[in-house]
């Protein structure tokens, strides 16, 4: 009975991180609506917006006396990414995760650009405003390349920079998702129900299970933004900003971290970073896929608690193992492991 207990409770576990990862492309209602208030709830975060020019943006925010930790996900996701990894992270820093513009909650204007460039105008107004000092700033993903982009516009705004597999630069090696692109086929768009378990196949390493309700629930969420995704997607393609000539800007401690599977953007790109930055941490995890803070957030957040605390090195390099069942102790600090 204890064994089944335990995998019931892994179950349900597995469950919510996927929700968590894959959420926020709706209206907050009914069992998505309640299941989110309370994994926000257990983080201590809130949801707030903050109206600049033109865009709303919706975020999650959690009260600390401590240095600013904002956090930035990906293409077709969302602020919820975060919300278990903030649980991991220590509670005296004060933390707020954003829906960029055009993802989320935060507004949308079909008339609007949403490039990498833009979205990073429109965060530096929304972070004018919530960051009175400098700042750790994360991204993963498209909030890597925005996170990039603000960092060399904005060098003297941050305190650290942390990538987790960041778009931007283009990798040595061709990744799952360009050789879908040269077919002509978008994997990342959810245009049909069905469409839906080829995104999961491409986010996640090892895909986590979800009961049929939820899983056709959001299968449906994602079909019906999938116009706005569109958009987005070809703002960015069209409008593309490389990263990589403007690397010797960032002379900001710089923590990039890898699922070494990503089938969206190749691990290959780690060594494009090698090249360019000098005050360079690196962490490439194992059997992990493109979203490590979503998939094993206790790890992942163990290695940037270290950078935030200037326990880690430059030069830190490690091929990091899988750890599924790492725990969080009392204060949001992973338990130590040797590496």
């Amino acid at each position: 009975m204890k064994i089944q207990r335990r995998m019931h409770r892994a179950l349900l576990a597995t469950s919510l991180t996927f929700m968590l990862l894959l959420t926020g492309c709706g209206p907050e209602s009914g069992l998505f609506g309640i299941v989110l208030s309370i994994e926000r709830g257990l983080s201590n975060l809130e949801v707030k917006e903050l109206t600049v020019g033109g865009t709303t943006f919706s975020y999650l925010e959690r009260q600390g006396s401590g240095d600013l930790v904002v956090m930035l996900h990906g293409f077709v996701a969302n602020k919820d990414n975060w919300v278990r990894f903030a649980r991991s992270v220590p509670n005296e820093y004060h933390l707020i995760a954003v829906d960029l513009p055009a993802h989320g909650n935060t507004s949308f204007d079909p008339h609007q650009r949403y490039d990498a460039q833009s979205m990073t105008t429109l965060l530096a107004g929304f972070l004018d405003q919530v960051a009175d000092r400098p700042i750790h700033l994360i991204g993963n993903s498209l909030g890597g390349w925005v996170a990039s982009l603000y960092a060399t516009e904005h060098p003297d705004r941050l305190l650290t920079l942390t990538l987790m597999d960041p778009a931007g630069v283009m990798p040595p090696v061709a990744s799952d998702l360009q050789l879908q692109l040269l077919e002509g086929v978008n994997p990342l768009v959810v245009r049909e129900p069905a469409d839906f378990e080829t995104l999961l196949d491409f986010v996640f390493h090892r895909k986590p299970f979800l009961p049929w309700p939820l899983r056709s629930e959001l299968a449906d969420r994602y079909t019906s933004r999938a116009s706005i995704n569109d958009k987005v997607w070809q703002d960015l393609s069209d409008h593309m900003t490389d990263i990589t000539p403007l690397m010797d800007r960032l002379h900001m401690p710089v923590l990039l971290i890898w699922g070494q599977q990503d089938r969206i953007l190749h691990v290959s790109s780690v060594g494009v970073f090698k090249r360019h930055l000098t005050n360079l941490r690196v962490v490439i995890m194992e059997e992990t896929g493109h979203a490590p803070m979503a998939e094993l957030p206790a790890q992942t957040a163990g290695y940037v608690n270290s950078l935030l605390s200037g326990e880690m090195a430059a030069g830190f390099d490690i091929m990091a193992p899988r750890e599924d069942n790492l725990k969080v102790q009392s204060g949001g600090r992973p338990e130590s492991r040797s590496r």
